[in-house]
């Protein structure tokens, strides 16, 4: 697993795209300290033409100058898809892996961008090895370059709020097996880790308005579907945690990081709790980071994945 220290004196910045909304944060590293959470924001989007000159003028106000940024992809901006790897020399893996995505992405080959996330050798174990398949709009990370190119902003990486998750928890736990729970608004989704690598994925097709009222009161929940919701997750959660340990044999997920609003946030880390062994983590940001004065992170999952953005310097993810 990443060792848990920061990088000399050096200055990251994330952002994110949910919806109609932007998302922004930024981290101070200092050697032989905690992170330095020194902005968390959100504004309406003007437009997907303007997103570089947004983030330039964000950049400029919080005196961002010449630090380095890092992009997530949200969830509907790319697919992962898990799939055997074949049996070829592990220099041609990605190149096969790469064409064999062709029959499995929904856009053409020609017009993606693909990446591959192998699990770790420790997973196989006699069985069949295994990657997730990444695969985005080759002209919308083309864009994203463009952009940020044009307003002389510093861009290391564009990356996916399921790596995203990943430095959350590293933030939080010193174990090589961790996972993390985030509920959004109409899914959540479940991702299990080992020493950084991503080995689990499951989305769950329940999501923050299945326990709360939205705009309306008529949209409010009964208590008993809201009770179904809730064993639901917790049921989904259990299952994931008890494959991840029978099928891999990694060992036994330690930690699990919920990432949920406020209102939700405790009552799922009870439910849960309760019902698996791994220490539940509520995610609390002032327990984990410093935060400059004034800041006052949201708990949304948006937040959380502009946050964990910014944090991929954090133990040296690549």
């Amino acid at each position: 697993m990443p060792a848990a220290k920061s990088p000399v004196n050096r200055t990251t910045a994330s952002a994110i795209v949910c919806g109609n909304h932007l998302y922004v944060a930024a981290i101070n590293y200092r050697q032989h300290q905690l992170p330095e959470l020194f902005l968390s924001l959100s504004e309406p989007l003007s437009s997907r033409d303007n997103l570089g000159a947004q983030i330039a003028s964000i950049s400029k106000a919080a005196k961002l100058k010449g630090c380095h940024w890092n992009f997530q992809l949200y969830t509907d901006q790319y697919q992962l898809l898990q799939t055997d790897v074949p049996d070829v020399p592990e220099e041609e893996v990605d190149d096969t892996l790469k064409f064999k995505a062709m029959d499995l992405i929904q856009s053409p080959l020609s017009e993606s961008a693909i990446a591959i996330s192998q699990f770790p050798a420790e997973a196989f174990r006699g069985r069949l090895k295994m990657a997730y398949i990444i695969a985005a709009k080759r002209a919308e990370m083309e864009d994203i370059q463009d952009q940020f190119g044009l307003q002389g902003l510093l861009l290391d990486s564009i990356d996916i709020v399921d790596m995203t998750m990943r430095n959350l928890v590293a933030l939080a736990s010193n174990k090589p097996c961790y996972a993390a729970f985030s509920l959004g608004k109409r899914k959540s989704s479940i991702n299990c880790y080992f020493k950084g690598h991503l080995c689990l994925h499951r989305d769950i097709d329940i999501g923050s308005i299945d326990l709360v009222a939205s705009d309306s009161a008529a949209d409010a929940p009964t208590s008993g579907q809201r009770e179904l919701s809730v064993a639901t997750l917790t049921l989904e959660v259990q299952r994931s945690l008890d494959y991840f340990e029978s099928q891999l044999a990694l060992g036994a997920i330690a930690d699990i990081l919920v990432i949920a609003p406020e209102v939700l946030s405790e009552e799922l880390v009870l439910h849960f709790d309760s019902a698996v062994q791994p220490r539940v983590l509520p995610l609390r940001f002032a327990e984990t980071m410093t935060l400059a004065g004034g800041v006052s992170p949201s708990h949304s999952c948006e937040d959380a994945f502009a946050i964990g953005g910014a944090l991929r310097d954090w133990g040296g993810h690549a």
